[in-house]
Order: structure tokens, then C-alpha cells, then sequence
């Protein structure tokens, strides 16, 4: 359902994906119109039309198929959680963020 490929167009290198997601979409009719969420949603996206909403629900799922990706190949998922977590309770506690790094790499050292 998702494809990721590099390609050449005028003398640049890009990186292209294509996502197929099996759903219908719509922005008008049924209780659309009485959820407050939807609708602050809609007005965040700048109300778009369903082509658009579309589009934008395909480039959210290819990043997020990405950004999972990325995290298999470079870290693993646990680890890469784990430094979120870490980052987290380092900036929960206080720590500057100047020192924030710092503070990850203490903690993955203890364990």
C-alpha cells in the first residue's frame, strides 16, 4: 500500500512516495457538521474539499510509514521510544534544554 522510491528529475535527486488508503472521504453532510472537533479540524486545514482532505490524509499516513521506518532501520522502535521517553522526563524534571542530551545519555547509561 505504501511505496517509497529515489528518482531523477531535471538533474535533482528527489524522493517520492505513494501511499493507497482504502477509505472514502467526505467534508459535508451526515454529523460532520455537529462535531466540534471535526470542525476545528477543518478550520485548521483551512476547510478543504474532499480531493484535498484526501491528499492531506495520504501525506500524514507516508510520513508516519516513514518515520516508522526510520525508526526499524536506525534504532528499533523500543530504543528510539525509549530516548523519547527519556527526552521527555528530562524536560519534565526541569533540565535545561541546553543540557537535555546530556541528561539522555546519563539516564541510557543507568538504565
Amino acid at each position: 500500500m505504501t511505496h517509497y522510491e529515489l528518482v531523477s528529475k531535471d538533474q535533482v535527486n528527489l524522493f517520492r512516495g505513494s501511499i493507497e488508503i482504502p477509505v472514502a472521504v467526505g467534508t459535508k453532510g451526515g454529523v460532520l457538521g455537529n462535531n466540534e472537533v471535526y470542525e476545528n479540524n477543518m478550520k485548521i486545514l483551512g476547510y478543504p474539499d474532499a480531493q484535498k482532505l484526501s491528499e492531506i490524509m495520504a501525506a500524514v499516513g507516508l510520513a508516519q510509514n516513514f518515520s516508522a521506518l526510520r525508526a526499524l532501520a536506525i534504532e528499533g522502535i523500543q530504543k528510539g521510544h525509549m530516548s523519547l521517553h527519556a527526552r521527555n522526563f528530562a524536560l519534565a524534571a526541569g533540565i535545561p534544554s541546553g543540557h537535555v542530551e546530556d541528561a539522555v545519555f546519563f539516564m541510557k547509561q543507568r538504565g
